[in-house]
């Protein structure tokens, strides 16, 4: 029996209306009639977690169970892998995303092929705040922190959102290149208002595939990665 874990008090979460294509489905936590469950197969997980991590981890499998289930798939675990990373079921790919008042999943059908199929994506949500100084020299390169220093202070907490993007892209090429990279093997070039690209010299066959999107809001930076074949 799948086990339940008590929820958060509710939070205003913000849509990813848009930032996804049509053929991606995308669920929050708002969108969960019933609170989160852990099957058997995910326990394991967890089973040394304090409880706000437990039920982010808990919230992100039934999001994603929703979102599967309306793409006609049944109830299944999603376990995690050698690297932690979430294994999906066949002919399905996806991501999920928490940070502390938000948590999403998106899923895929991944069983056609040919250019323009979709084969891998990404999401990521953060506080739409600037990072802390030492975090961001860790995530931002030299043509970044260029970028964000000619921009100068806006709206925006460019510094977060290189974060972010490169957390989408991460989770996008992880299925098809089955390592975690470094924050400096990827850099994040703003191609148009809510767009970004992706360049990495050792993938270059990468930059080529992967597309994101970006937002603000209700207080929160989302990010998506698509990578169409």
């Amino acid at each position: 029996m799948p086990t339940s874990v008590a929820p958060s008090p509710a939070l205003t979460v913000p849509s990813w209306e848009g930032l996804f294509p049509p053929e991606v489905v995308a669920v929050t936590q708002a969108d969960l009639l019933l609170q989160p469950q852990l099957m058997p197969e995910e326990r394991a997980a967890v089973a040394r977690a304090v409880p706000a991590r437990a039920l982010e981890f808990a919230t992100g499998r039934s999001c994603a169970r929703a979102a599967l289930a309306r793409l006609g798939c049944s109830p299944v675990a999603i376990p995690v892998g050698a690297q932690r990373e979430p294994v999906w079921p066949p002919g399905f790919v996806g991501s999920i995303t928490h940070c502390r008042g938000h948590c999403a999943a998106a899923v895929v059908r991944v069983d056609s092929t040919g250019p323009g199929a979709i084969a891998s994506l990404g999401l990521d949500v953060e506080p739409a705040g600037p990072l802390p100084d030492d975090v961001a020299n860790m995530v931002c390169g030299a043509g970044e922190r260029a970028w964000i220093e000619r921009h100068g202070p806006d709206l925006l907490p460019w510094d977060r959102l290189v974060f972010s993007a490169k957390e989408s892209v991460f989770k996008c090429l992880f299925p098809l290149v089955q390592r975690f990279l470094d924050f400096h093997e990827v850099e994040i070039v703003f191609a148009g208002e809510g767009d970004f690209q992706m360049r990495a010299l050792a993938l270059a066959e990468a930059e080529r595939h992967v597309r994101g999107r970006y937002a603000i809001r209700a207080g929160f930076i989302l990010t998506t990665a698509i990578w169409r074949g």
